[in-house]
């Protein structure tokens, strides 16, 4: 009686417990995955056109990544000419873009976007192919929708085209290559090369930043410890093969920049900063420990209360046909709009509170996929892939703390966890309510409205942040110039008396951040030091950078006003952030070098300054 059961269900299309396989799982390419590449495609087309040169603030954070390109181009040295608390890969990758393509804003947007678009490929096929082509198209529209174009206020900086910090996003798509190449490896298809290859790109993403490699280390040896289905001697084997493989790119940049790239990426003193900034405790919730645990409990409540909504209408509907739940999808995604636009909770809070259940979902998912194959000799490949996804994202989540979000830096460290959240609804939750006698179809359906509806709300956030955006800064030439708020107009005008004042052949330093103007100008800071926030100058030690700028002082010192209250700071300059530079400024250059100031001030220095390294005159 058995087989027969078993025939009859495949013959439906389904699995004996009822529930039924995703569609597109484990074959070739079918027209409605073409179908869904072009829509995505169009999709992706149209975020590109209304964001269009509104990606970033580069005078903060993304000028560092310029100006970083700009000077590798043009051969300078990380670590020696250029000082960074990060891995050396992105910097140099960009600074072989600039080599080869030119130096631009463009440039290194179009490369950032190449990267992204192989990003896609491989996440939407490993999810294609142990979850089905409908549950992969929906990840990629909220990736899509909701990370890779993110601008949700007048800050840039945090989406996949400019970013803050490259090593972030590259480091991620990396690491999405080399789960890919793990899961070939345990599925048996070359199991040495995948193993090496994945290796080779592990290998790379340690030398990237900190947070993105520990995640992906530690996803590929909890999912090869915990592969119980595997023999030790073949699981030792695969972690020789990755640990072989990572040696190359370690190697090389052990030989060609010596440990500096190491020490700098695991400086002990960065958790210490870290551990004492305002800036970093509100970032990962530690301000307000109460007051987000208490909202993580809510959103959790809030959810369960939906999916048990979900699973008794789900249950009622069991004998429906396709047009009956087609009609109760329609409603149900009607009721959550009208409670969304009426209800007591504004949408916009609702949005931000949508996050909060990433947490407590993530490690619940990576605490069971875990469980199920240390104790179970269950071969799903499915298995291995949402166990290694779920550590990768538990352990992304970590910088975010007890404040989950998409917004800010939750662009890059929530979308792990956001992919496994689109595959647990859509797909692996509905085929394990299935066997409870609940309809598959509207459970799916129902987690899909409410996904894509979060998705489309993201993306007119982002569009009305977008149109805001009505300045045009940077040089004529187009490729360097980028839409930013009113605020920028202060900057251009900054920069037309920069191009004045500083000639192509002097040195210019910006205190306290603003080497936005080194690289549009083109102009070279003659120190290590390209960022003064309280974070890189506690970390470097400010008497260090004295002895820096002493060694090397700059023709011409821009004072830049910048708010730096979230650091715990009124000002760039005051009593133990900033106060022992301006002093040595006020002694070796010429023009108010005070602290107090909300308009910019351009100092140059004494020419009577004869003795750099000493600083006497």
């Amino acid at each position: 009686m058995e087989p027969d059961l078993r025939t009859r269900a495949a013959t439906r299309g389904q699995k004996p417990n009822g529930c039924s396989e995703p569609s597109g799982v484990g074959s070739p390419l079918a027209g409605s995955d073409w179908l869904a590449i072009a829509l995505l495609s169009a999709f992706a087309a149209a975020c590109l056109s209304w964001s269009w040169q509104g990606w970033s603030s580069p005078f903060y954070d993304v000028g560092r990544e310029l100006y970083t390109a700009w000077a590798i181009s043009d051969g300078a040295s990380l670590y020696g000419d250029i000082w960074l608390p990060r891995g050396p890969l992105s910097s140099y990758w960009n600074g072989l873009v600039f080599e080869t393509f030119g130096a631009s804003m463009l440039t290194l947007a179009i490369s950032n976007l190449s990267i992204l678009a192989v990003g896609i490929a491989v996440l939407y096929a490993l999810i294609r192919r142990h979850h089905g082509t409908p549950t992969a198209a929906l990840a990629i529209f909220l990736l899509l929708g909701v990370f890779a174009f993110a601008r949700y206020d007048t800050m840039g900086n945090y989406n996949f085209v400019l970013p803050y910090a490259h090593e972030v996003t590259q480091g991620l798509v990396l690491s999405l290559v080399a789960m890919a190449l793990v899961l070939r490896s345990l599925r048996g298809a070359g199991t040495r090369c995948c193993a090496l290859a994945a290796g080779f790109f592990l290998g790379l993403v340690l030398l990237t930043k900190q947070e993105i490699a520990v995640a992906a280390v530690m996803a590929t040896a909890g999912t090869l410890l915990t592969a119980r289905s595997l023999p030790l001697r073949r699981r030792m084997l695969i972690l020789g093969s990755i640990g072989l493989g990572a040696s190359p790119p370690l190697l090389t940049t052990l030989v060609a920049l010596g440990t500096a790239p190491f020490a700098m990426m695991w400086n002990p003193s960065i958790g210490e900063v870290v551990r004492d900034s305002p800036f970093y405790l509100a970032n990962l919730g530690l301000d307000r420990p109460g007051e987000h645990l208490r909202e993580i409990g809510l959103a959790t409540l809030v959810l369960t209360l939906e999916l048990l909504f979900v699973s008794l209408a789900a249950r009622r509907l069991r004998a429906a046909s396709n047009a009956q739940i087609a009609v109760a999808a329609v409603i149900y995604a009607l009721l959550h709009i009208v409670l969304i636009a009426y209800g007591p909770v504004p949408a916009e809070r609702l949005w931000l509170a949508a996050p909060k259940i990433l947490l407590p979902l993530i490690l619940l998912v990576a605490l069971s996929s875990i469980t199920r194959r240390g104790l179970s000799a269950n071969t799903d490949p499915s298995t291995a892939f949402i166990c290694w996804l779920s550590i990768f994202a538990a352990f992304m989540l970590l910088k975010l703390g007890l404040y989950p979000r998409i917004h800010y830096y939750g662009f890059a460290q929530a979308l792990p966890a956001t992919m496994v959240v689109v595959v647990v609804l859509v797909s692996t939750m509905p085929r394990w309510l299935g066997r409870f006698r609940v309809d598959t179809r509207f459970v799916g359906v129902a987690m899909t409205c409410l996904l894509v509806g979060f998705c489309l709300y993201s993306v007119s956030l982002a569009r009305h942040a977008y149109a805001q955006l009505g300045t045009t800064t940077g040089t004529g030439t187009g490729v360097d110039a980028f839409r930013g708020p009113r605020s920028d107009r202060h900057h251009q005008r900054v920069l037309g008396l920069l191009s004045q004042r500083v000639s192509s052949g002097d040195t210019l330093l910006v205190l306290p951040e603003g080497v936005l103007f080194n690289y549009l100008l083109r102009v070279r800071n003659p120190t290590p030091h390209i960022s003064f926030l309280p974070f890189e100058l506690a970390l470097a030690g400010e008497q260090r950078v004295v002895k820096d700028l002493a060694a090397n002082p700059p023709d011409h010192v821009l004072l830049m006003p910048r708010n730096v209250q979230e650091y715990g700071f009124r000002e760039f300059g005051q009593a133990g952030y900033g106060d022992e530079i301006i002093a040595w400024l006020h002694e070796h250059y010429d023009g108010p070098a005070g602290s107090a100031s909300r308009r910019p001030r351009l100092l140059k220095r004494r020419e009577a300054l004869a003795d750099p390294a000493t600083g006497s005159r």
